[in-house]
């Protein structure tokens, strides 16, 4: 029983603020004590508590300054303890959750086994770690990357022959970054055919950081069911064409259509079943109409997008706080843009 109690006290369960001084007052807002900001430094980048030199630096009132929290928080993040928040974020962000349990057609796909689905996730952790550890650790490498790391299983499904080291040369692919990996592709598509829906939808609220509202009460849901006589795009066609889902379905489906080349399962195609692919489209970024050809138009095109960079700031401020951003978080969005 004493246990128990224990386990769910809510001192156990939250990281409380101090709260028994009288707060510090900056302006209006109240400040944080160095004691509340090295826990919370220690748990947002190790998801643990702080060790004896971040305490110690509390202790000694040096964690006061912006450049003070800076530099424990450059020490924290070059530590390999922060890998495994770099690799909580890219999933969280990237969606991949469901990847654990994912099933596929096994008429459709008869070459995704459940191995792979662990492969995908640790081929896409790998990757971001070394990015985010990398000389240049940027968005713009995380999306544009030219080289992987796979396993057996994995560089076989791709085609692909990896080094000593894991490490792939994707160069001559149609494949770069984080966007064209399978662990994405597999977890936005369907169980037997492609989603651009899914896919496109993902870009809107996770590199765009807008909101896709919900269908109207008079929309229809379902597609047909699959007509190898016809391509994916082309039995999409509805949704562009009907005035209650053109006006969402129009840009989703054109960012998703350009994934087309990869199937629901992750893997290079030349042809939808029969038919040719069109993976090409356009998108507003930045207030211009952008045009692409296929994923790797797409991609390079949101590596250079200001509009991208700013999102995935966001991303990284709704990952550190739990929450999404509110009116009085804009500064501290603004910062990390500009960071």
């Amino acid at each position: 029983v004493v246990v128990e109690a224990m386990l769910q006290s809510p001192g156990f369960l939250y990281r409380w603020e101090r709260g028994l001084a009288a707060p510090q007052l900056d302006g209006e807002l109240i400040k944080l004590d160095d004691y509340e900001i090295a826990s919370r430094l220690s748990y947002f980048v190790w998801g643990s508590m702080p060790d004896d030199e971040l305490l110690a630096a509390a202790d000694a009132k040096a964690l006061t300054t912006p450049d003070q929290i800076a530099k424990q928080a450059s020490r924290l993040w070059s530590d390999k303890r922060a890998d495994e928040t770099f690799g909580d974020f890219i999933t969280q962000w990237l969606e991949l959750n469901p990847l654990k349990d994912l099933i596929k057609d096994t008429a459709a796909y008869p070459n995704f086994k459940p191995a792979l689905r662990d492969s995908m996730r640790a081929e896409t952790v790998a990757l971001s770690v070394d990015v985010l550890r990398s000389a240049a650790p940027s968005l713009t490498n995380l999306l544009t990357a030219n080289y992987t790391f796979a396993d057996a299983g994995l560089a076989s499904y791709y085609g692909v022959t990896p080094d000593a080291n894991g490490r792939v040369d994707l160069s001559g692919t149609a494949r770069l970054g984080l966007l064209t990996q399978g662990a994405l592709l597999s977890v936005k598509g369907n169980s037997y055919r492609t989603s651009p829906v899914r896919r496109g939808k993902f870009v809107i609220n996770r590199l765009l950081c807008t909101v896709v509202p919900p269908p109207p009460p008079n929309a229809v849901p379902e597609l047909p069911a699959a007509d190898p006589t016809k391509s994916v795009r082309q039995q999409m066609a509805e949704h562009r064409s009907n005035p209650a889902c053109a006006g969402c379905h129009t840009k989703m489906d054109a960012i998703g259509f350009a994934f087309e080349r990869f199937d629901g399962a992750g893997h290079y195609r030349d042809a939808d079943g029969r038919q040719p692919i069109d993976s090409s489209g356009s998108i507003e970024l930045d207030g211009k109409t952008v045009e692409f050809q296929d994923a790797a138009q797409l991609v390079n095109a949101f590596a250079k997008s200001p509009e991208v960079h700013a999102c995935f700031a966001r991303q990284w401020l709704r990952f550190a706080i739990d929450r999404f951003e509110q009116d009085q978080d804009a500064s501290a969005a603004a910062h990390l843009t500009d960071f």
